[in-house]
């Protein structure tokens, strides 16, 4: 993640904003947007400078929830979200459409 958001009190080198300013990071109920975006990635196609890749079949559901845990800890000022599960996972991986 660092090489392109930056590390904490560092600019980012590639993506348009740093970790520590994405909304879905800072939603205070679901962590549903951040889970979609890592294993989707971003298309860039926002008008906006860079992209983000897919990360779906790289990183396991432990790894999603290991990385969605540590960005909220380090990155936020919020506690951690309850719906950060296996299940929860697993469900943005396979059916997105059903975390609404």
């Amino acid at each position: 993640c660092a090489s392109c958001h930056g590390t904490p009190g560092q600019p980012p080198t590639v993506a348009h904003s740093p970790i520590g300013l994405s909304e879905a990071l800072w939603n205070p109920y679901r962590p549903y947007n951040l889970l979609l975006a890592m294993l989707d990635g971003i298309d860039g196609h926002d008008g906006l400078p860079g992209a983000m890749p897919s990360f779906r079949d790289k990183l396991g559901n432990d790894d999603l929830i290991a990385i969605a845990g540590y960005l909220r800890a380090s990155y936020t000022t919020l506690p951690q979200w309850g719906l950060l599960e296996e299940q929860t996972t697993q469900a943005a991986r396979n059916d997105p459409l059903s975390l609404r």
